[in-house]
Order: structure tokens, then sequence, then C-alpha cells
């Protein structure tokens, strides 16, 4: 007597193997004819904290904030600016070194902490522009009044009385 029960068995094996065979060589197929689209940067928008007022030749605090919707570590921004009114320079903090203007420079961290410092009177006008890897650009104005320091001095005397050109101790 012939057992037909293990012919069909080997069969049935054949064609489970076949059939995941050909299902696996289709999702290979449609997996690899996909377009992937990895990105590597995300729009990002800057935050600026200064005080508007700031003394001549000395520094006022600048911080630049650069807030992307998702970080990416392997995203690298660069930071440019230039004075479009009135005159002064930024740099970083604690650093007695001026940024070139005009000049990338590599952000280090999302949070930048520079000084500027005002070399003349008035109003100083800067634009700071950050760039990431994929050509992605942000704008801020900076805005400051750049004044003397205000300063009062008084004087007093023991006398009431004084006569012009006439020395009197203080």
């Amino acid at each position: 007597v012939l057992d037909i029960s293990f012919f069909k068995t080997q069969n049935m094996n054949k064609i489970k193997t076949t059939t995941r065979f050909l299902l696996l060589s289709l999702l290979i197929v449609f997996a690899c004819t996909k377009d992937a689209d990895i990105q590597l940067s995300f729009p990002f928008t800057l935050e600026d904290q200064h005080n508007e007022i700031a003394t001549i030749n000395y520094r006022e605090p600048t911080k630049i904030t650069i807030n992307p919707e998702q970080i990416v570590t392997d995203n690298i921004y660069q930071f440019s600016y230039s004075v479009i009114e009135g005159e002064g320079y930024l740099r970083y903090e604690g650093s007695n070194e001026p940024l070139l203007e005009n000049t990338n420079h590599t952000c280090e961290a999302l949070e930048l902490n520079l000084e500027f410092i005002g070399t003349e009177l008035g109003l100083a006008k800067l634009s700071f522009i950050v760039d990431d890897l994929e050509d992605r650009s942000e704008n801020i104005i900076l805005n400051y009044n750049v004044i003397h320091n205000p300063f009062t001095w008084e004087v007093n005397s023991a006398l009431e009385n004084v006569t012009i050109n006439q020395t009197v101790p203080l």
C-alpha cells in the first residue's frame, strides 16, 4: 500500500515555499522602486533678546536663538551680519575680537551669545542672517539706539556766597 499523505505534504511544502519566495520577491521589488525622502533640515525661526538702548563703546549682550521645527543633529547652521545703518559690530560674548561683517560664521549651538558694540551715537541697524545646509535662510533686523553713558556730577561747598573768578575750597 502506498501512503499518499507523504506526497501531499511534500507538494504542500513546495507550494508554501514557492509562494513565500514570490511574495518576498515582490516586496523587495516594490520597496526598491520607492523614493525615500530623507530630510536633513527643517524650517526654523529666529528669536532675539537684547536691549535696544546701547551705550557707546560698551558691550550690549545680544542673544539669538535658532528654533527649528525638528532638531537634526547633523544639520549645520551658519550666520552672517551686516550693518545697514550706523556704526558698530558684533562679537562673541567674552571675546575682544569683532566678528567680520558679511562673512559666514558657524553656529556651535542653537543659542548664540553675542555682544554688540556701538561705535557711533545714534541708531544702529544690523541685518542678521542664518542659513542651514539646504540653503534655508531666516533674517532678523537688530535695532540699537546708541547713546552716551548718562551721568551726573554734584559739587557741594560749605560756602553760601561765591564770587565769580574766585577760588573756593569744596
